[in-house]
């Protein structure tokens, strides 16, 4: 893939009848012509952590407008309830905080 530019493979694959399109950086995605256009990111006023890019609701449909019930949670907001249903009890979770252990690790 080093060898070449993407408009170089594209170019390629269309010669030999494949399928080709260049994959995004998520730098591009930004000014994508069909996510602008559709209006797939939008910046909304978050109550604490104030102007942020979000991806706005990807489908739309005739007769009913979605609406984003909350803002994005902050990290780490919806934690203990997240363990409670993955079953750890109030301690397990209190000695994972202790530990400043990540979900991720978990």
């Amino acid at each position: 893939m080093l060898t070449k530019t993407t408009a170089e493979w594209l170019d390629l694959s269309t010669q030999d009848r494949y399928s080709g399109d260049s994959a995004a950086h998520p730098e591009s995605l930004l000014e994508d012509p069909h996510l602008v256009a559709r209006g797939f990111f939008r910046v909304v006023e978050h109550p604490t952590e104030g102007r942020i890019r979000e991806m706005a609701i990807p489908s739309r449909w005739s007769g009913s407008e979605f609406q984003v019930a909350r803002p994005a949670p902050r990290l780490g907001e919806h934690s203990r309830e997240v363990l409670r249903e993955a079953g750890l009890t109030d301690d397990e979770i209190d000695g994972l905080i202790k530990a400043r252990t990540t979900i991720a690790a978990i």
